[in-house]
């Protein structure tokens, strides 16, 4: 008798709990940490604040895949063309995360050299070759996944016996001005930071722009001053230059030639970065 189920198992938590995590909207600050399968013994487990569960997909009679950790590693055992079991993880606290690698190595006389499977939906019931709307990622070793940013669960599976370890999910700063993309209002500073202020002249005491790669605001002391007893970083302004800074807030050619004001930069953080 032919039979087509789904299954979902997710550390035996209650429907409460499981409201509360695929409810609202997720923070803006992303989830990060490796998964390293150290809990062991079963498939469903709570490590580095994520919830790992166990999915099985179903169609036919063939029902010998299954999933176990043992030795350090998450052993996935496929069984037939029309089955997929894996993982469905989320963050413990409804966090956004990005999935950014996963160890993969082969796995038994199933190994059939297939690829990984990621997605961010439950797998059709018919999943055959691939699993439709899923990416596919070769190969064995450290495979770097990309086009998996911002989710708030992850289902992994494979048409191939695999052994799967160190699921990394990390925080990303694609234009590498050492703020990360969920805390990034402006994401092309890029480095170095600041390509036009000071535009002429010289940058006016009291007033600020990032003239080095530090990171760092710069000011000028003349004379016997004391400075302006304050000091501003591109995490306090979220990323954002003086430049940027002067775009954003619409302000004059004498930021623009000497710097951003104390006034400005005070206002953007105020308004903007901690509103």
């Amino acid at each position: 008798m032919n039979t087509s189920f789904s299954y979902l198992k997710l550390c035996g938590l209650g429907p409460l709990l499981l409201a509360v995590l695929f409810a609202g909207s997720a923070p803006a600050r992303a989830a990060s940490g490796n998964i390293t399968f150290s809990p062991g013994g079963s498939p469903s487990f709570i490590e580095a604040g994520f919830l790992v569960g166990s999915f099985w997909v179903q169609t036919g009679n063939n029902f010998g895949g299954h999933l176990h950790v043992s030795g350090g590693v998450e052993n996935h055992h496929w069984q037939g063309n029309n089955a997929r079991q894996g993982l469905f993880i989320t963050a413990l606290d409804g966090s956004s995360f990005n999935l950014c690698s996963i160890d993969v190595a082969p796995f038994g006389f199933q190994s059939i050299n297939r690829d990984l499977e990621v997605g961010t939906a439950f797998p059709s019931l018919n999943p055959g070759n691939a699993v439709p709307g899923y990416a596919q990622f070769p190969g064995a070793g450290t495979i770097a996944i990309t086009g998996f940013d911002n989710l708030t669960g992850v289902y992994i599976t494979s048409q191939s016996g695999q052994q799967w370890d160190n699921v990394l999910f990390c925080v990303r700063d694609d234009d590498g001005d050492g703020v990360n993309n969920d805390a990034d209002l402006c994401p092309d500073t890029g480095t170095p930071p600041e390509d036009g202020v000071p535009l002429m002249g010289e940058l006016n005491p009291n007033h600020w722009a990032l003239t080095n790669d530090d990171f760092v605001f710069d000011t000028v002391i003349k004379g016997k001053g004391k400075g302006p007893n304050r000091s501003y970083t591109i995490e306090d302004t979220a990323g954002c230059s003086c430049e940027q800074i002067i775009a954003e807030l619409g302000l004059g050619d004498g930021h623009t030639q000497h710097g951003c004001s104390i006034s400005a930069m005070d206002d953007w953080i105020e308004f903007f970065v901690n509103p």
